[in-house]
């Protein structure tokens, strides 16, 4: 019996099965239910069953399958046929007037859609290929193709190819967005009117950054599967769509139910009647609370009468307590949230609410996975049964909740899954890669066996006597075996090394590198390391084998090869193949007789793996859904799952299988409409739409498709504008008040100030809060990557903000924006050189609009760059989404450079902003600095070179620094710590002396000389630092008893105790006379003349 997509379980069950295939409706189990706190539903019970030794796993649901007709046969890859044919006429357009005529209609108009955005910049490339244009934009072209090994991974068997790049251009892998893992990769070796595809697998930086012989890992689609290529194929990837954010909601939306699509009332057919949640329904709707005093709860029936804003929540504007009503209590609920108003901070409010009153799991998903932590970092705050869908999390709290993460605690804990099933599919893929290796093994040796060659008849019994001979020839070869190989012998004259075509290209490289430098093209697909850090985790999600480490493989390539660079017909091959002596056939002619026998067996040998490869896929998927089994069983322990809209496709059957019944969609203006409906399950009750479709829209790969057939129309800007109900939040906390007032052409009088935006500070250094320079400086555009440069801005924007760092300003404070990406790298180097004075310039972020959508910051400097004596157009600044979202993210100054009077001509949205700068006087051709040292000092700013050289003005210094003396430099606002002072030192010394240097240099000791006249009489002079430690050294005058003099120093404690003075001692009787020391003569006499002895 097979189920519709969302029926769940078996109706005559009668039970809800627990997390742990247990029934939840016996109260003798009520501690193991998900529930915990006075069946508020808030997720508790122990983790594993403690009754039980082995964890039982959740059994997959079957779903209806949906017959594959009309769009839904539709591949998902292209044909041939299609890439080769005209471009699609009937294209349908996305209907934002009002409702579609059926859910079918519906359904393919967003699948066509989708797909053509996907596939036409291939398209359009491989055509301009074919006619071998000079310039293909949309394409990024590798030559020399050829296959490396192949990889057994958990998702199948992986090529590793090597190629090129074109043209040697020298690519920044870690920063550049070509051949990310998901990419569609398509080959030809004749002009593409043959094709191969397949999608990158994972880019190892190590095989890419080096000058050649590069490599990839590919996954080809089955019937594109070879395993040994001849020279020739070339490899391209479209420069703009992502195949990988298209394939998974192509996919869901040929599978989907359309009796089981939720919400298709309003979505489709624009209902506007919008009743509550069907769990409200069959629940009572009264909740509990906590007030923002957070010191009583509050209960009442949601679906009624609420209490009065003041009474609940003081702190939410009226508009935000509306928000929070239609979000607890709509089944679809739009809220529209404008810059700075709070649109998370109200989502995050009823999270909790319904946490705290409701078991069911809550799915939020959102457009970015920066935006997805910083949502879930705020429920993380009062719920901590979170789990991650993606691998990939740059908050450090959040990234110990993903799925991969908890996968890997369960594994390394004493309760690791136990799946005998899984058990089973890994020896059955164990013994299926054994034997494929054995196989690759044939095709990578280039030779073929003498026992293979007598086996298929290919030669008599007299031609093998023949080549068996060898009294003439002077070297043997050897096979694997240690045997005597005859063919290698025969064919050594034509043998090669494989190698020496990769040696060749080396040299030819690096010439080409000392030649002109490598081809240092500006790469267009350049971005951020971390977003390709997050495309390429996105990719593998919890993927076992992610990064081809302890993988099996097998080479394909070998260290030999048979050359077969001249041409032989067949009717040559006929012949030479009958001569009985084959020594006498000549070298090309064995070449292409080997080659052909070698072919033969070379596709009895690809028949063999492709079937092999088959099964070895066919056991791929069912360990994925054994894997299905084991996330489903930790999604289960949860309360929120969060997501981003991409990988909500990626994940839709876990989803499917978790029938979560309520989902909050975060940034909905910024996310493509099929997103969205691929991420509902039949389950989900309950629908939140977050977003603001004023900023930015869904980013499409072609512009066409956007404009007229209006797929950058969001599911919420749709709802929205043909007037579904709807909460629009009207207080904004984020600008000060002038800045915010440029949005009144966008949102007319529907924003107000918070109190607190009219105490923020004045930014210090500059007249203005806000200002906007005009200027006539002329753009540049970059042939090489289409992107457009201003030199004068990026200099004005560097200078800026290096003035605003000496000025006191702390560099996180700040971000540069700009709509281009060659103006980003042209501000980033002009800070580096600014930098070189002040180094923490290195840490201002410099971003794109897009890329700061949700963000804010203190400092706000964007460069417009679009300033064209033609006066052509405007480019990205006539898209008001954009204006919006750059003019919304400053705090407390917005410093904005562009041409106003290209502007006024080209936009209406812009002549109306700078009516309004106008009006204040906040728009002009300079821009005016005042000194925080001197007040009443204003410099004027007219171009890059006005601006003070030490963040102060072109006044002395004059201030008093530590040393006393008055500071002659010019005016800086830095510390005088590094302040040369040419000024002699007038400090004075712990001695009392005075310093008698140079004040910039340490004291140091006193150099001053003192006469010391000590009691002894002596004199003598030393320097000040000695007088402590002073000894007179002079000899002691004094007299011993002896009558000699003291020969100790004078300074000594005591005089001499022995008298070393030698002297005559006469001996009485004999009258003989010695010499000794003075002291010793008492012992001299008592021991007698020596001379008389």
């Amino acid at each position: 019996m097979t189920y519709k997509r969302g029926q769940g379980k078996k109706k005559n069950t009668g039970q809800k099965t627990s997390d742990y295939g247990r029934d939840t409706n016996n109260r003798n189990n009520q501690r193991n239910n998900n529930t915990r706190g006075g069946g508020k539903g808030r997720g508790g019970g122990s983790r594993y069953d403690n009754k039980r030794n082995d964890t039982i796993l959740p059994v997959l649901q079957e779903f209806h399958v949906t017959e594959k007709k009309g769009f839904r046969a539709i591949p998902i890859i292209p044909t041939e046929k299609e890439l080769l044919g005209p471009r699609p006429e009937d294209i349908p357009v996305n209907n934002i007037d009002g409702p579609y005529e059926s859910l079918d209609e519906y359904l393919k108009t967003h699948y066509e859609l989708l797909r053509e955005d996907c596939l036409r910049p291939l398209r359009e490339g491989i055509r301009l290929f074919r006619k071998k244009a000079e310039e293909i934009r949309t394409l990024r072209i590798y030559e020399k193709v050829n296959l490396v090994r192949i990889s057994f991974t958990s998702i199948g068997v992986v090529h590793r190819i090597s190629f090129t790049v074109k043209h040697n251009e020298r690519v920044i892998w870690p920063t550049s967005k070509r051949l990310l893992p998901g990419t569609l990769v398509v080959f030809s070796k004749d002009n593409f009117d043959t094709m191969k595809f397949g999608t990158v697998y994972n880019r190892s930086l190590s095989l890419l950054e080096r000058n050649y012989d590069l490599q990839v890992d590919v996954l080809f689609r089955f019937e594109d599967i070879e395993f040994e290529w001849s020279d020739g194929y070339v490899m391209v990837e479209t420069t703009s769509s992502y195949f990988e954010a298209y394939k998974h909601v192509l996919n869901v939306l040929q599978e989907l139910d359309p009796d089981t699509l939720p919400f298709k009332e309003h979505i489709v057919e624009l209902n506007k009647e919008i009743d509550i949640p069907e769990y409200l329904k069959i629940r009572q709707p009264t909740y509990k609370f906590e007030t923002d005093d957070t010191v009583c709860e509050k209960t009442f029936d949601i679906s009624g009468v609420w209490p009065a804003v003041e009474n609940i929540f003081p702190t939410l504007h009226t508009s935000q307590y509306d928000a929070l009503k239609r979000m607890l209590t709509c089944r679809l609920a739009l809220i529209q949230g404008p810059p700075g108003t709070g649109k998370t901070y109200v989502g995050l409010k009823a999270v909790k609410m319904l946490i705290d009153n409701l078991p069911y799991k809550i799915v939020v998903a959102c457009q970015t996975n920066h935006a997805l932590d910083q949502f879930l970092e705020g429920i993380q705050k009062f719920e901590d049964q979170i789990v991650r869908l993606g691998s990939r999390s740059k908050s450090d709290t959040i990234k110990m909740l993903t799925l991969y993460n908890k996968r890997q605690d369960i594994k390394s804990s004493d309760r690791p899954f136990k799946n005998s099933e899984i058990n089973g599919l890994f020896k059955q893929k164990e013994q299926i890669t054994r034997e494929m290796i054995a196989l690759c093994e044939e095709i990578e040796n280039p030779f073929l066996e003498l026992e293979y060659i007598k086996e298929k008849g290919y030669l008599s019994t007299e031609q093998i006597s023949n080549l068996m001979q060898d009294d003439w020839f002077c070297s043997s070869s050897t096979n694997d075996n240690g045997e005597r190989d005859y063919i290698q012998e025969w064919l050594e004259p034509s043998i090669t090394a494989a190698t020496s075509r990769q040696n060749d290209i080396d040299f030819q490289i690096n010439q080409l590198i000392l030649q002109d430098g490598g081809n240092q093209i500006e790469d267009e697909d350049e971005v951020d390391e971390e977003d390709i850090k997050d495309a390429e985790a996105d990719f593998h999600g919890n993927d076992d084998n992610q990064f081809m480490s302890d993988v099996p493989f097998v080479n394909l390539r070998s260290e030999k090869c048979i050359r077969s660079d001249t041409y032989v017909d067949e009717d040559t091959i006929d012949k030479y193949s009958k001569w009985d002596d084959l020594w006498e056939v000549p070298d090309e002619v064995r070449a292409a007789l080997h080659n052909r026998w070698r072919r033969e067996k070379l596709n009895e040998t690809c028949d063999k793996l492709k079937a092999l490869c088959r099964r070895y896929s066919e056991l791929c998927d069912k360990i994925k859904a054994e894997r299905t089994r084991e996330d489903l069983f930790i999604l289960k322990q949860a309360r929120i799952i969060g997501m981003t809209t991409t990988a909500a496709a990626k994940y839709h059957k876990l989803l499917m299988n978790l029938g979560p019944k309520i989902m909050i969609i975060e940034e909905a203006a910024e996310t493509l409409e099929a997103h969205i409906v691929t991420a509902l399950t039949p389950e989900t009750q309950h629908l939140i739409l977050i977003g603001d479709h004023e900023q930015l829209r869904p980013n499409i790969s072609v512009h066409e498709l956007a404009e007229k057939n209006k797929l950058n129309v969001s599911l919420f800007e749709r709802l929205r504008n043909l007037e579904l109900p709807f909460s629009l939040l009207r207080e904004q906390r984020r600008m000060r008040p002038e800045i915010r007032k440029l949005l009144t052409p966008i949102y007319h009088d529907a924003l107000s100030d918070h109190e607190e935006v009219n105490h923020y500070p004045d930014v210090p250094g500059l007249t203005d809060n806000l200002f906007f320079f005009d200027h006539q400086e002329s753009e540049k555009l970059e042939r090489d990557t289409m992107s457009r440069t201003n030199t004068f801005e990026a200099r004005m924007c560097a200078k800026l903000a290096n003035y605003l760092v000496m000025g006191g300003m702390e560099e996180s404070r700040i971000t540069i924006l700009s709509m281009y990406s060659g103006q980003r790298k042209e501000i980033y180097k002009y800070l580096r050189e600014e930098s070189r004075k002040t180094p923490v310039l290195k840490q201002i972020r410099v971003s794109s609009v897009d890329g700061f959508q949700g963000e804010e910051n203190d400092i706000i400097i964007l460069s417009l760059v679009r300033s064209d004596e033609s006066n052509r157009g405007i480019g990205f600044l006539s898209i008001s989404n954009r204006v919006c979202v750059a003019l919304s993210r400053a705090k407390h100054g917005l410093y904005i450079f562009g041409n106003a009077s290209q502007l006024r001509y080209r936009s209406t949205l812009w002549r109306e902003v700078l009516s309004i700068l106008e009006k204040s006087k906040k728009c002009d051709q300079f821009i005016n600095l005042y000194c925080q040292k001197h007040p009443e000092k204003e410099t004027q700013v007219f171009t890059f070179a006005d601006f003070p050289l030490e963040g102060g003005c072109s006044r002395n210094c004059e201030e008093k620094m530590d040393c006393g003396h008055i500071c002659q430099s010019i005016c800086h606002l830095s510390s005088h710590d590094k302040i040369f002072c040419p000024e002699n030192c007038i400090r004075t010394l712990p001695c009392g002396h005075p310093c008698n240097k140079e004040c910039n240099k340490k004291c140091g000791k006193c150099v001053e000389t003192i006469i010391m006249c000590p009691p002894c009489g002596h004199s003598e002079v030393v320097l000040c630092p000695d007088v402590d430690n002073f000894r007179c050294k002079e000899r002691c005058s004094k007299k011993l008893k002896c009558g000699h003099q003291c020969r100790e120093e004078c300074s000594s404690p005591w005089c001499t105790a022995m008298c070393l003075t030698q002297t005559e001692v006469k001996y009485p009787g004999c009258g003989h006379i010695d010499l000794c020391l003075c002291h010793d003569i008492r012992n001299k006499l008592q021991d007698g003349c020596p001379f008389c002895r």
